[in-house]
């Protein structure tokens, strides 16, 4: 069960890709700066909030060719984060649960997100514990996307507190205003120990008035079979899920200086049950053999998203003007078997009350709406100075409605266990800007500086035996985030940088615990915002027409971790202790002929406490959760033309995954279970003629039984450990036809 439930329920616990379109060949899976080796083009990001090339950006970042992914059937969290160094996903259940953490930045389960999504300029999910996004983190596919960038590290001061440990963006494909193009994209695939996976994906542009207005159309449906089996219910394949997503684009060329565009985009993923495999705590075996799960209650789980945005690029000459407005609403339903932890607590106490029960589950749900708005004016790069200016506003409401429901033979009881609702209102006004001073034509310094102002209003109702309403409650404060960078640039091929850059996540009301004797309020009214800084320095460069590379060494100082605490038998928010990420990570790609390419990414983290965190049961110098000393991936791939307009492409990648914990060793709510290291391998061979496209694929071909994270917030009262556990060896075919 995510942290947020237990921070409601308060009960005691004391307790490389490669990527082939029109004829080049371009390897990105590494996100590669020095991209000139392939036709002379450059990677254009806009992480600097304006368009750069990659090769220029101050920072550790990379690129994801959405294409490359797509014709490999790689349409998950888990895809993008193998191929970006220091990126983690963590599942709580499957499509549309999982958490996202870069340069380890976690506690385990994180009670706010530590990772800002964006769609283009819009930021996903909700700011606050109560909207649930920690463990929502957006998983958009990979179809008809321009690209994805990962930033790593704090990135407060242009896209605000939730890039607290760095940033996911998803660039969708803009209308193009002079082309008349499609795409039709097919995929079928079996899983082994589950059954044949399926999607369907289109998108067209239509120009409606050439050079003035256009409109494109975007449509996907995904049917993923499943491959975990339930036990007790003798169901197969209980994971499946669907997911349909839609999106209608606009864009309009008022004239040489004014640009409209608008958007309506929606995904619906429903999912039958989780995914979680149920292993033993010691001896990280399977509890009732492979890929399966003993589960007394089905655990469906269901999500709606709608975005609606509309924006203005003016050109003023003296710098460009451009505003975003964004509607967004996030419906999710779920429902989790707790009977491991709530049975053995509760189950003599209810059947004292004459309701005995076997099993418990907690039906819920979470609903975000919020509104952003975002206004900036960004110089020309190339004048002495150039600079960013920028207003932020947000404005969300959040629902956190989750219900312990008793069962008996199959049969819910009528007793009210305990029956919770959370609602919080966020506002956020933040003013930001940077500036680079060119003090040579090879040298330059950058200053950024973003403060934000914030209040939250808490209301807390509850009925049943273990339940209390609060009439509500306000909480707000301010903070300021830093940036400062210095690049040097001897050539076009080669940038040296250090970077230091902040972050913060706000504060907020707590939840009111109540005194089980006297009934006083006990803990905290409110819990602090915490805080890091990010310190690192980098190089990227062409080492030959052949050779290229990247590499980072970064620092990280986290403070005033916010975390969750017992009081009086009940958890609240609260803050405590520091922790320290230190790092390296690498990239780099060699091309020895024009159809040859080996690339690799590689990082090493050691991400600890600094502090002893009793709340927690961690003590001092104990590793974070979740997070690898050592990952790589080891990519080979192939191109060559085989005569009438026919190119052959093949390729493989290896990926390392070190050992992990998935909690602290002391614990007592969330029991430590150790994750060992594993080795996936995958293959592909392609085909590209004319307009078509055909790709067969190989995933874990090896059919490593790799586990990926572990939600241990049900073991306390001697639960198994919830894994997810790497997609079976799966043979697919894609076949894509452009027009």
């Amino acid at each position: 069960m995510a942290t947020t439930m237990k921070w409601m329920l308060g009960l005691a616990v004391s307790s490389a890709a490669m990527s082939f379109s029109s004829g080049t060949w371009a390897q990105v899976e590494a996100g590669t700066a020095a991209q000139a080796i392939q036709n002379d083009e450059e990677i254009v990001v806009t992480a600097e909030r304006r368009e750069m090339r990659l090769q220029d950006v101050p920072a550790s970042v990379s690129v994801i060719d959405p294409q490359a992914l797509s014709s490999q059937g790689l349409n998950q969290l888990q895809d993008i984060a193998s191929r970006t160094p220091g990126l983690e996903v963590s599942s709580l259940g499957g499509a549309g649960r999982q958490q996202i953490t870069l340069r380890g930045i976690t506690t385990g389960n994180d009670i706010s997100p530590t990772v800002a999504i964006y769609l283009d300029d819009v930021p996903y999910g909700s700011s606050v514990p109560t909207g649930g996004s920690a463990q929502l983190a957006l998983e958009l596919g990979s179809f008809d996307l321009d690209r994805i960038e990962v930033l790593r590290g704090p990135q407060g001061t242009l896209y605000g507190a939730g890039a607290f440990g760095g940033l996911l963006k998803y660039v969708l494909e803009a209308p193009r205003l002079n082309e008349a193009s499609g795409r039709l994209q097919a995929e079928g695939a079996q899983i082994d120990e589950g059954g044949t996976l399926f999607g369907v994906r289109a998108a067209a542009n239509l120009p409606l008035v050439e050079d003035v207005f256009a409109l494109r159309f975007t449509g996907a449906f995904n049917q993923s079979p499943g491959y975990v089996d339930n036990v007790v219910s003798g169901e197969e394949d209980v994971d499946s899920s669907d997911t349909s997503v839609a999106r209608v684009s606009l864009l309009t060329q008022v004239s040489d200086r004014l640009t409209l565009r608008a958007s309506v985009f929606g995904q619906d993923i429903d999912r039958d049950g989780s995914s979680l495999v149920d292993y033993n705590r010691v001896t990280g075996q399977p509890n009732s053999g492979d890929l399966t799960q003993a589960r007394l209650l089905d655990e469906p789980f269901s999500q709606q998203y709608r975005l609606y945005s509309a924006g203005a690029d003016l050109d003023l000459g003296f710098a460009t003007a451009s505003g975003t407005i964004g509607r967004q609403t996030i419906d999710t339903q779920f429902f989790t078997d707790a009977s491991p932890l709530y049975v053995p607590f509760l189950g003599g106490l209810l059947a004292s009350l004459g309701s005995p029960v076997d099993a418990i589950g907690v039906p819920g749900f979470y609903e975000t709406e919020k509104t952003t708005a975002e206004f900036r004016l960004v110089s020309p790069e190339d004048q002495g100075i150039a600079w960013i200016a920028g207003l932020f506003f947000a404005d969300e409401g959040n629902t956190n409605f989750q219900q312990l429901v008793g069962f008996n033979g199959g049969v819910q009881q009528a007793i009210d266990i305990g029956t919770f609702q959370l609602d919080a209102d966020f506002q956020e006004v933040a003013v930001y800007g940077n500036a680079t001073l060119r003090l040579s034509p090879s040298f330059d310094v950058t200053a950024g500086l973003r403060f934000s102002d914030y209040e939250q209003t808490y209301t807390q109702f509850g009925s049943g035996l273990l339940a209390a309403s609060n009439p509500g409650s306000t909480a707000s404060d301010n903070a300021a985030t830093y940036l400062a960078t210095a690049r040097y640039r001897p050539s076009d091929d080669t940038m040296f940088y250090l970077r230091a850059a902040s972050g913060f996540r706000p504060g907020g009301p707590n939840l009111i615990a109540l005194d089980p004797i006297t009934g006083d309020p006990v803990g905290d009214p409110t819990y602090d915002s915490d805080s890091l800084w990010n310190y690192e320095a980098g190089v990227k460069t062409q080492l030959s027409p052949e050779f290229d590379i990247e590499a980072a060494i970064f620092q990280v100082d986290w403070q005033d971790i916010q975390l969750l605490r017992s009081v009086s038998g009940v958890t609240q928010l609260t803050n405590g202790g520091g922790a320290q990420t230190k790092g390296v990570e690498l990239t780099a790609r060699y091309r020895p002929t024009e159809a040859l390419t080996f690339s690799g990414v590689a990082t090493y983290q050691d991400a600890r406490l600094t502090d002893a965190v009793p709340e927690l049961g961690a003590a001092e110098d104990e590793r974070l959760p979740h997070v690898p000393r050592f990952s790589a991936v080891l990519s080979v791939d192939h191109a060559s033309a085989i005569g009438n307009g026919i190119e052959l492409r093949a390729g493989a990648s290896v990926r390392y995954v070190g050992e992990r914990f998935a909690s602290f060793d002391g614990s007592a709510t969330a029991p430590q279970y150790q994750l060992p290291s594993y080795t996936t391998v995958d293959l592909r061979i392609g085909l590209g003629f004319a307009e078509w496209d055909l790709s067969l694929y190989g995933r874990n071909v090896t059919d490593e039984r790799a586990q990926l994270s572990a939600d241990m917030t049900l073991a306390a009262a001697g639960g198994p450990a919830r894994v997810a556990v790497a997609q079976p060896r799966t043979f697919g075919i894609v076949a894509s036809r452009a027009f």
